[in-house]
């Protein structure tokens, strides 16, 4: 099969008259909603950024409509209809016509990165094996290479090329039901082993309602985003959505924001966004990355909300970020903890809309016990800690905090293991070989849960925290915790403190190692913002540094503090660091690193 040709003719259209109606639309599925939408709807829905500042490409309902059908049309003519089809498309409007174009062909669609790179190659491989697609649409440019990749792992799979040329005739469609399967939504965790989250039409749906139940329906809404679009937040809190409530979407790709994180808050500026949507890191880098100069360039006194999850929030990361761009008109209440995950769809929690950030100052021994207390007055700041909230449950759901031993609730202000219950829960992880999702626990898989003496399901999220006056409060991940003499040392306060102790520390992971007859042992990676060795004395002043910080904040000194340059450190798409991975190359001593003070003297007395 040739490339899928699409021939649109792109312009640039006003902002403001893009919107007429934007009411909510009871469907089975997304793509009837894009096609209500186009029906009803004038104006822009999508502008890209094609090179994330200046070169703008603007996209009505109309158009996507008419190259979803047409790649529709493509796939059911070669014979993929009802097929998985893996969308391994680069960020911006191809993606998003692709992914319109499978769903409308009654396809299920399998959103993986475009294999560029080593790690993307081995990511796709993945996806293929265990999703056992009947076909992948990736960029013409790269066909021929990836086709090559696609035959080592499964030569049934066929390789579709997406072109911008005519515009074939889309034939009968389909009408998806609301329990079909539409997406797998593989997680961001080991390349070798990924887990593909079985989503069906009306996983969907209840996503986009539960969010817009918590926004709230605004007539002047404009969206923007970065986010790579391959994982949920980037995919079912960016692009679905915006589709879903009629408004503008602003978007640039990942690389964009990673090569200049002033991008990102320049299209807010520049296109009048009112809502966006981040990981806490990215807060943390606009703070250092963007100059006092470039602050003159930014007028963010439209952005009403600012999305934040990802990773447990830190409260000093909600204060930098609001004080730091205070000067360009950002409200103090627009940075809106919230809380997810893809078995879950997307959607958890949320802070509620014109409200303060809220957060606790607890007792940071208490804590690490497990238990929520208010600190005194009193208190040190190294005896405190900030956690924020993550606001309250979705709509028509249930999240409880659960002791995994008994499978009980806890009392309130007790850590536990959250549980949610709710349309948004997916169907569960997709087995290939049945072709069906496996939504029953089996050694501690995390669908079906229940809770003693209870028959109804739950998802065991395996994030650990507690409910505050119906609030959740999200602490960490059980498998991140790290156990020291009978206390729970949470990797995101060691990762701060050793981030405070040295400004040459770029990033930081803290993590356990033991051995069969050890006890866990605290270890911490650190990444520093050079290439080059910086020579031993000074990486023993940082080491001893870290040690001193992550000892004062937690009461326990890391048996180790490894450093390396720039790079030492995987991250995902986003700049979440891979923290398990990290771990792993660590244990195995594949990680990059400096010369130890021992090394360093071997290597000065050989170059003598």
């Amino acid at each position: 099969m040739g490339p899928i040709p699409i021939s649109l003719e792109r312009r640039v259209v006003p902002l403001q008259t893009s919107v007429l109606t934007r009411s909510i639309i009871e469907a089975p599925s997304i793509v009837d909603v894009l096609a209500q939408r186009a029906a009803t709807e004038v104006g822009v829905a999508l502008r890209f950024l094609a090179d994330g500042e200046d070169d703008v490409q603007d996209w009505t309902f109309q158009d996507l409509l008419a190259a979803a059908e047409g790649i529709a049309g493509a796939l059911r003519a070669d014979g993929h209809a009802g097929q998985r089809v893996v969308l391994a498309l680069e960020p911006g409007p191809s993606f998003i016509t692709g992914l319109f174009g499978i769903l409308r062909a009654g396809c299920v669609a399998v959103p993986s990165f475009p294999p560029i790179g080593p790690r993307a190659a081995d990511r796709l491989r993945a996806v293929v094996v265990d999703s056992r697609p009947g076909a992948v649409l990736v960029p013409e440019r790269i066909r021929d290479r990836v086709d090559r990749l696609i035959q080592e792992v499964d030569p049934d799979v066929r390789t579709v090329a997406y072109g911008l040329e005519g515009n074939p005739a889309p034939g009968p469609l389909p009408a998806p039901g609301a329990g079909d399967l539409a997406m797998i939504q593989y997680t961001s965790g080991s390349t070798s082993h990924p887990r593909g989250v079985a989503l069906s039409h009306a996983n969907v749906m209840s996503n986009c309602r539960t969010l817009l139940d918590r926004m709230g329906v605004e007539a002047d809404r404009i969206g923007c985003s970065w986010l790579p679009p391959y994982h949920d937040m980037g995919l079912l809190g960016t692009i679905i959505l915006s589709m879903y409530g009629a408004w503008p979407f602003i978007n640039l790709t990942p690389a964009h924001f990673v090569q200049r994180p002033l991008r990102w808050l320049k299209a807010v500026s520049d296109h009048g966004a009112t809502v966006t949507v981040a990981p806490s890191s990215a807060l943390d880098i606009c703070v250092e990355a963007v100059t006092d100069e470039e602050l003159e360039q930014l007028d963010l006194s439209r952005l009403r909300e600012v999305y934040c999850g990802a990773e447990p929030i830190h409260a000093s990361t909600v204060e930098r970020f609001t004080r730091r761009f205070a000067a360009c008109g950002l409200n103090g209440i627009a940075v809106t903890p919230c809380y997810g995950l893809a078995e879950a769809t997307l959607h958890v929690s949320a802070k509620p809309g014109h409200t303060a950030p809220r957060a606790l100052r607890l007792d940071r021994r208490q804590l690490e016990l497990g238990i929520a207390t208010a600190c005194r007055p009193t208190a040190t700041p190294d005896a405190a800690a900030h956690v924020v909230s993550c606001g309250v449950p979705a709509a028509c759901h249930n999240v409880v905090v659960v002791d995994v031993e008994t499978r009980l609730p806890v009392p309130e202000g007790v850590i536990g293991e959250i549980w949610v219950a709710g349309p948004n829960v997916a169907l569960g992880y997709f087995d290939a070989a049945s072709n069906v999702a496996a939504s029953n626990v089996v050694g501690g898989e995390p669908f079906g849960a229940r809770l003693r003496g209870d028959a109804k399901e739950y998802l065991r999220t395996g994030d650990l925290g507690f409910v505050k006056d119906e609030e959740l409060f999200v602490t960490g991940r059980r498998k991140d915790v790290v156990v020291v003499v009978g206390r729970n040392l949470y990797p995101y306060d060691v990762e701060r403190a050793a981030m405070s102790a040295c400004v040459d520390l770029r990033k930081a992971v803290a993590f356990g190692v033991s051995g069969e007859r050890d006890p866990e042992r605290l270890v911490v990676v650190g990444e520093l913002r050079c290439r080059t060795s910086p020579g031993a004395d000074l990486l023993g002043h940082i080491r001893r540094a870290v040690t001193a910080a992550v000892n004062t904040a937690t009461g326990v000194a890391p048996a180790d503090v490894h450093l390396g340059p720039i790079g030492t450190i995987p991250t995902t798409t986003s700049g979440k660091v891979r923290r398990l991975e990290t771990r792993h190359g660590y244990i195995n001593r594949s990680l990059r690193a400096f010369p130890s003070a021992a090394q360093n003297a071997l290597i000065a007395e050989g170059n003598r």
